[in-house]
C-alpha cells in the first residue's frame, strides 16, 4: 500500500518491490492492476542476506515493516543503505519497544491465567528495538540525518472484547 500510494503521487515513478511472500506479492499484484508490468514490478525474494539489487539502484527506498520481519534488521538496514543512490531517502517503519501500549495493554488482560502465553508476548515485546538501537543501526549502515518519528494513536474501544470480537 505504501509504494501504491507513492505512485498516486508521483505519476512518473515506478515500483520495484519484493517480499519473501508469495501471498503477498500476489495481494500486491492485485492492487496494482493495470499498473503491473508498466510501472510495477514484484518479485518473490527474500532481502536476507542481501537485496537482490546493484548498489545505489533507486531513488527512494522504503520499507514497511521488513526491519520488524528480519532476522538481522541491523544488516538489512545496511543493505536498505547499499541500494540507495547517494542523498537518497530511506523511509523504513517498525514498532518500538514501548509502543502499541494501549493495545497490548487490553491483550495482556486478554490473557490473564495463562502464563505461557503472557510470557510469550512479553519476551516479544521486549525483543522490539528502542530508539538508541535503531540508531546504532542507522549509524552502522552510514545513513545520516536519521530522523526517528512516533506517532501517536489512541484505541476507540471500551476493552479488548469490543477490539478483538467487534464486527
Amino acid at each position: 500500500d505504501p509504494g501504491l500510494e507513492l505512485l498516486r503521487r508521483f505519476p512518473d515513478a515506478r515500483l520495484v518491490a519484493i517480499d519473501p511472500s508469495a501471498a503477498l506479492i500476489d495481494v500486491a499484484r492485485r492492487k496494482a492492476g493495470s499498473l503491473l508490468s508498466r510501472r510495477v514490478f514484484l518479485r518473490t525474494e527474500p532481502g536476507e542476506p542481501k537485496l537482490p539489487f546493484d548498489e545505489a539502484a533507486f531513488d527512494l527506498v522504503v520499507s514497511n515493516l521488513g526491519l520488524y520481519d528480519s532476522a538481522q534488521p541491523h544488516l538489512l538496514l545496511r543493505e536498505l543503505a547499499r541500494v540507495a543512490k547517494p542523498g537518497a531517502q530511506i523511509v523504513a517503519t517498525l514498532p518500538l519497544r514501548g509502543t502499541f501500549a494501549e493495545f497490548y495493554t487490553l491483550l495482556e488482560a486478554e490473557l490473564q491465567g495463562r502464563e505461557l502465553e503472557q510470557q510469550r508476548l512479553s519476551a516479544h515485546l521486549q525483543s522490539w528495538p528502542d530508539v538508541d538501537v535503531v540508531r546504532t543501526w542507522a549509524k552502522a549502515a552510514g545513513l545520516s540525518e536519521v530522523e526517528l518519528v512516533i506517532s501517536p494513536f489512541s484505541l476507540m474501544f471500551a476493552g479488548a472484547v469490543d477490539l478483538y470480537y467487534a464486527p
